[in-house]
């Protein structure tokens, strides 16, 4: 259906009809009740702004794996069951470490407290038999690293990382169909038109001739279209409509 602008005289007569299926301003309801529907009251807003956003009726359930850590305690106490999902607060008695089992050739050790080092033997360290021992190997001269042994790091192998960027890689860009780069070049003007598949060159847009516009497709606007256009009075205005809602 073809759109239609409506005259003042029609919108006062539609106007008129409308007030004739919907009631006036100065109509009331009853207040809403669980059982019907109606006007919020004053004491339901009262108690609507006294929710918090997004509040429900959750109760946090009881039972096992949702009980909290209960209240009270005191320092050095420890949480220590007491039923299924349930702790108390009590002593940490268990204070007494046996002290630490060394390894043999037939047996594994057991953990427990390091026996205390002696003075003087601070460079040593705790061997898996339980007693502190020099260190077997104190080379601590190393080699340069290469590419088939590992080593300390070369100046020459600091300045070449130094000069490769932070997450750098050796990205090579392809150069298949679809993977190429807008050419350099070109001109103010100028198109990109097709040259093979996936490859576009720089040209002049020569097609600037347009057909009239019609009701499927785009074009120019005809001349019929603009006088057309230029007879439209135009829209009713904010005054007018508060004149038709003012009658």
């Amino acid at each position: 259906m073809a759109e239609k602008a409506i005259s003042l005289d029609r919108l006062t007569y539609f106007y008129g009809k409308l007030k004739g299926v919907f009631a006036l301003k100065s109509h009331s309801h009853n207040d809403a009740t669980t059982s019907s529907s109606g006007m919020m009251s004053a004491a339901d807003k009262t108690k609507l702004n006294g929710i918090t956003a997004g509040a429900n009726a959750y109760s946090h359930p009881t039972s096992s794996g949702n009980k909290h850590i209960p209240a009270g305690g005191a320092s050095g106490q420890i949480l220590r069951w007491a039923s299924d999902g349930t702790a108390q607060w009590g002593s940490d008695n268990n204070t007494t470490y046996a002290a630490m089992k060394g390894a043999t050739t037939s047996a594994d050790g057991a953990t427990g407290l390091v026996p205390a080092p002696t003075k003087g033997n601070q460079a040593k360290y705790l061997r898996a038999d339980g007693t502190w021992q020099t260190p077997p190997d104190t080379n601590t001269t190393y080699s340069a690293a290469t590419e088939t042994a590992p080593g300390l790091m070369s100046a020459a192998d600091k300045k070449k990382l130094d000069g490769i960027g932070a997450g750098a890689n050796a990205y090579i860009h392809p150069t298949t169909s679809g993977n190429k780069h807008i050419p350099a070049g070109g001109a103010a003007g100028q198109i990109l038109r097709w040259s093979a598949d996936g490859t576009a060159v720089w040209g002049a847009d020569n097609n600037t001739t347009y057909s009239v516009a019609t009701s499927s497709s785009n074009g120019l606007m005809s001349s019929a279209d603009k006088t057309k256009l230029d007879g439209f009075a135009g829209f009713c205005t904010e005054a007018e409509i508060d004149a038709i809602f003012a009658a």
